[in-house]
């Protein structure tokens, strides 16, 4: 006989509710965990993004992390944590690019933790009315392309309760109109707003590598005392590894910099033969093949793309019909290469590579004729990859795997530091570093290193509390066009660095007695002293600045200089000067390092000034900072945390 079920449908929806778990957040990390991840970095950026919007009502800011350092994961994490926060709709949008939209929905996709599975804002088109009025969770992904995004508008007008995440939201978002009187906000920056529905409690979350954009241009009124900075893993390669102050002793990659004849094709031929060697060097003894791909970045137009092809599939050819010239000026280069190598294993490398170098594909990664050819290129299959490309290879793209970035796009006037940050392609995970070539012409490396060295000072302003953009003779923090004039101001050298602290007598004898020593500590070791003596905390002076004056003191110490007044005696007031603020201790036309060191020769010639400045009534005291490196400095007062 058969036994009647008890199972009800309200049955299974009671107990359903009652498991509602919100956990697709720790799901997500312990599964990172099990494939021997480290998650420290993505829980410490998802907690403090969480705790801007839960604990501060932050409701536009920006997450900084450096390219190619795994700001997806992070996405990822950060979007699984939201949903479990109760928020209904997240968008993610991305640049109006089908190949890196791919990439981004992809790798979405295969989150099994993230529940509901993300849907393309071209699927909610075919949903019928009911559907789309459903009160459910929904995570949506849209290109900044403003026909998509004004369906998707139309699509999500019942969608509650929105966030934003905006993935190189440097780019496109900002609004280049903002100085234009009387004229509206540029297309994409219209809708995205629209999108956003801010008066209706909708949260804007940028992501990027290259923030100070959007604070320049006051983008959704971003605010740079909520920004999260996300620290990159412990394998990551990023601006301290390729651009490192020594180069002469640099033995962490190799950096091939051209004349400034750099566009005779003969460079880049030989920079590809030396990536075909060292292709074959790691592969010769395995027996399992790994494939590499050299990026070649050396102009924005298709035409320069494909002249940079016809030298690649010219060299190709010869070496597949085994040239004898070729040959030799292989077998030339190998011994650069490999010095110490006995000629018998040059032999086997050359051998290796004339053997599968038909195992080659060159690739076009900017036309339209064949958009796999970018997932090809940033997953490389063939053993000797070759990537030609423009502007699509600077917004991004991860490239795994590879070896050799050939790099000469240069630029008439000022780089724009957000645009030549996101050039550097190198970036990322590279296990195989020390085989790694950047081929750049030298003049544009010594520009390329200025900007993230500008670049990199702003960031520790930004994590003291208080943004400054810095930028040099060279390059720009930003366009003209995006930068809010009405709010933005060129501010001065001089600026205070940390917050006013209690003066004790015990610490300006410190200052005094270490200012008289005749065995000196370094300026920034004797801060580091007052605070380890807790006389002093981060807020008054952050590492973050004491580590960035000592990455740019290239004499040590001898760049670096603590001022105090009356020969070294005291501390410095300003009783006397004109302009004084004694509530804030700065002087308001700022000059006061300037005015204090001229006419010193024993103060000159430094590149790091540190000027300690106290209360006329001598019970409060604050840090100056001045750095001689050939800056201008940026600051917006909008809707800004001042610290002065």
């Amino acid at each position: 006989m058969k036994v009647q079920s008890m199972i009800t449908p309200d049955e299974i929806i009671s107990e359903l509710d009652q498991k509602k778990l919100n956990n697709r957040y720790t799901s997500r990390i312990k599964a990172l965990n099990l494939k021997g991840l480290n998650t420290e970095i993505i829980e410490n950026g998802v907690k403090e993004a969480v705790d801007v919007i839960t604990k501060k009502n932050g409701k536009s800011f920006v997450v900084y992390g450096e390219p190619q350092s795994g700001k997806t994961e992070f996405m990822i994490a950060l979007t699984c944590k939201l949903l479990d926060q109760g928020f209904k709709t997240i968008f993610i949008v991305v640049n109006d690019n089908t190949e890196l939209e791919v990439q981004n929905f992809d790798r979405f996709m295969n989150a099994s933790q993230l529940n509901p599975a993300p849907l393309r804002d071209s699927q909610l088109h075919d949903c019928l009315p009911a559907q789309l009025k459903q009160d459910i969770k929904r995570v949506i992904f849209c290109r900044k392309n403003s026909k998509r995004l004004d369906k998707l508008i139309i699509n999500s007008r019942n969608f509650k309760d929105r966030i934003i995440i905006d993935d190189e939201a440097d780019f496109a978002t900002p609004d280049t109109n903002i100085n234009k009187a009387n004229k509206e906000a540029t297309k994409i920056n219209n809708l995205l707003e629209k999108l956003l529905q801010a008066d209706k409690g909708g949260i804007y979350i940028g992501v990027t590598a290259t923030p100070g954009r959007l604070d320049l241009n006051n983008t959704f009124l971003n605010r740079s005392d909520h920004w999260v900075f996300l620290d990159s893993h412990e394998s990551y390669k990023g601006r301290a590894f390729f651009f490192q102050d020594d180069l002469n002793n640099n033995q962490r990659y190799i950096l091939n910099t051209l004349p400034p004849v750099y566009d005779d094709p003969r460079f880049l031929r030989k920079a590809a033969i030396r990536f075909i060697l060292r292709t074959s060097y790691l592969n010769y003894k395995q027996a399992d093949l790994t494939a590499y791909s050299m990026l070649i970045h050396t102009a924005g137009r298709i035409r320069d793309h494909e002249d940079d092809k016809k030298v690649i599939d010219n060299l190709l050819y010869k070496l597949s019909n085994k040239d004898e010239k070729r040959i030799n000026e292989m077998i030339e280069l190998a011994k650069e290469i490999f010095p110490d190598f006995p000629d018998e294993d040059i032999k086997d490398i050359i051998s290796f590579a004339l053997n599968y170098i038909g195992k080659n594909q060159v690739l076009i990664i900017n036309s339209g004729n064949d958009s796999g050819n970018v997932m090809r290129a940033c997953q490389p299959q063939a053993l000797f990859t070759f990537a030609i490309g423009g502007n699509i290879v600077s917004r991004g793209l991860t490239f795994s795997n590879l070896l050799s970035f050939f790099f000469s796009r240069g630029v008439k006037g000022k780089m724009q530091q957000n645009t030549y940050i996101q050039r550097a392609r190198m970036f990322g995970s590279r296990p195989y570093a020390k085989y790694f070539e950047l081929c750049v012409p030298a003049e544009i490396f010594e520009q390329w290193a200025d900007v993230f060295q500008d670049h990199e000072l702003s960031l520790r302003f930004a994590k003291c509390g208080d943004l400054a953009h810095v930028q040099g003779e060279g390059n720009r923090a930003a366009d003209s066009r995006s930068i809010d004039k009405s709010n933005v101001q060129v501010e001065l050298r001089e600026r205070p660095i940390g917050e006013i602290f209690s003066l004790t007598k015990s610490l300006e004898d410190f200052l005094v007695n270490e200012f008289n020593s005749e065995l000196k500590l370094s300026s920034t070791d004797i801060i580091r002293q007052l605070k380890s003596k807790q006389v002093i905390k981060d807020i008054h002076f952050p590492n973050t600045v004491l580590s960035y004056i000592d990455e740019l003191s290239i004499s040590g110490r001898k760049d670096q200089i603590i001022l105090l007044s009356d020969g070294g005696s005291s501390i410095y007031s300003g009783k006397n000067i004109s302009q004084w603020n004694d509530d804030l201790l700065f002087r308001e036309r700022g000059g006061l390092i300037q005015a204090f060191i001229n006419k010193r020769k024993d103060f000159l010639g430094k590149k790091h000034y540190i000027f300690p400045v106290k209360s006329i009534d001598g019970t409060r005291c604050r840090f100056l900072y001045r750095a001689e490196l050939g800056h201008t400095i940026l600051k917006n007062f909008k809707n800004k945390k001042k610290l002065y």
